[in-house]
């Protein structure tokens, strides 16, 4: 992915989707952003927990999301996704000259079901089939819709890792020439 700002959506429709690189500026949507989505897959807004007790497990969430993604050696993408010009998601994705790892794609609860991560899923999958390469990530496995997300657009199992499952989209020209081993 280039450091620019890059168009997702095609020209034939209204619709102005965008990727850029996040900058400091971005930081309090992110952060708001990764909050909502914790809660969310945490199930606190239905728990019975006090918002003190909320707030400290998101933070804790947040930290170890921050330390994942600081301990990656590759080459390291951190975008913001725009809709229409408004902040609408982030993306953080690592990539090396064999593979495009996919550490997070997070849509706003207000522009989903809208085809942003429909949109931003194909431009990845381009990207890696452009550049001959395969696409890899993990996805939680209490996340159902996420696992049918990623099963609909072509991704198959390598590897269950406990509370996660290792998944995989290989571009159509190197279907059956990579190989796999466990623990990668």
């Amino acid at each position: 992915m280039s450091d620019a700002s890059r168009p997702i959506a095609d020209s034939s429709t209204n619709v102005k989707l965008t990727s850029r690189p996040r900058r400091d500026d971005d930081l309090p949507f992110i952060e708001a952003l990764h909050a909502e989505f914790d809660a969310e897959r945490l199930l606190l807004d239905d728990a019975d927990v006090d918002e003190s007790m909320k707030q400290g497990l998101l933070h804790i969430q947040s930290k170890g999301r921050d330390a994942g993604h600081q301990n990656a050696e590759w080459d390291k993408k951190e975008c913001v996704i725009e809709f229409n010009g408004d902040l609408v998601g982030s993306m953080v994705l690592y990539q090396d000259t064999e593979e495009i790892r996919l550490a997070d794609l997070i849509i706003s609860q207000t522009h989903r079901g809208l085809g942003v991560g429909i949109a931003m899923m194909t431009s990845i999958q381009q990207e890696a089939a452009a550049s001959n390469r395969v696409l890899r990530l993990h996805v939680d496995k209490t996340n159902t819709d996420a696992i049918r997300f990623y099963e609909q657009r072509g991704f198959r199992l390598l590897e269950d890792r406990g509370r996660h499952l290792f998944v995989e989209w290989t571009p159509p020209d190197m279907t059956g020439k990579r190989l796999y081993f466990p623990g990668q």
